[in-house]
């Protein structure tokens, strides 16, 4: 399929009819530049909007898929061709979708397991209380902590010891949102 033959056909086929890319979008509810894209053999329309073309432009849909106007002596064989031309256009357009899927899966995925590998790493460091390589994970480095009943007894009471009131008030409640959570 001949997209730059095609557009120019388009192209001539309209202005024989002397219409502008911007009146041909708006009947057929397109933009101008998807016209001009058509045109420059860019891309084809889209199969939806052959018939709507074709009928605005007056012409076959054999004319459209030739690039031109077709004779009636040629007519069957160019069907026939522009038929096969057709598919083969459509599934190179699938082609290249896949594949341009496929990659983003690929990259996508090699990105989601190099997370995963360096979490892992993070998680391994953590438990072994080593600082962690990122800290955007959400969690933080905290060195161990002894927890035994002598030594958190002795904490608290200088902690509470002070001689300020307001100060013993402030400390009971950050007492009490460690105990909670501890």
């Amino acid at each position: 399929m001949d997209l730059e033959k095609i557009g120019k056909f388009i192209a001539e086929s309209r202005k024989a009819k002397n219409i502008t890319q911007q009146e041909l979008a708006e009947k057929l509810g397109v933009s101008d530049r998807t016209i001009g894209n058509w045109e420059n053999g860019r891309n084809m329309p889209d199969v939806s909007l052959f018939k709507p073309l074709c009928s605005e432009l007056d012409i076959t849909l054999n004319d459209l898929l030739s690039g031109e106007k077709v004779q009636e002596k040629e007519e069957k064989e160019k069907f026939e061709e522009n038929i096969v031309n057709t598919i083969d256009y459509s599934n190179k357009k699938v082609k290249r979708i896949k594949i341009v899927y496929l990659s983003g899966a690929v990259i996508i995925s090699l990105i989601l397991s190099i997370l995963m590998i360096l979490f892992g790493i993070d998680v391994i460091r953590m438990r072994n209380n080593e600082p962690v390589l990122f800290s955007t994970w959400g969690f933080k480095y905290a060195p161990p902590i002894n927890i035994d009943d002598v030594n958190i007894a002795s904490v608290i009471k200088n902690y509470l010891t002070t001689e300020d009131e307001k100060k013993i008030i402030m400390k009971a409640k950050n007492l009490l949102q460690l105990c909670i959570f501890i």
